[in-house]
């Protein structure tokens, strides 16, 4: 599995893609919200205060993180703060045992 984080100039935003398969997705995605929600006391966003529609949103130490999912890009993680996105990979891939 491979995860990489890029900038999008167009939004500002830094994207941390997490490449696995459309069927794999759900599993992953209980896990990221694991780590946003547990292990970095994050909460989530109701549906008035978010950047966009689609997707779920959390609140982390003041930081928005957006996750977006679909056939296409299974996994995909959006915020302004590249080094939360980092630190969400680092323990994400911990958490399945590849780093």
């Amino acid at each position: 599995m491979k995860a990489s984080i890029q900038y999008n100039a167009m939004n500002g935003l830094w994207i941390l893609f997490i490449d696995c398969k459309y069927e794999e997705s759900p599993k992953y995605i209980r896990m990221i919200t694991k780590i946003i929600i547990k292990m970095l006391s994050g909460a989530a966003i109701p549906g008035n205060k978010r950047r966009v529609r689609a997707g779920r949103h959390y609140l982390v130490h003041e930081h928005i993180v957006e996750l977006h999912t679909d056939e296409w890009f299974p996994l995909v993680l959006a915020s302004k703060r590249k080094e939360l996105l980092e630190g969400i990979k680092a323990i994400f891939m911990d958490m399945i045992g590849k780093k």
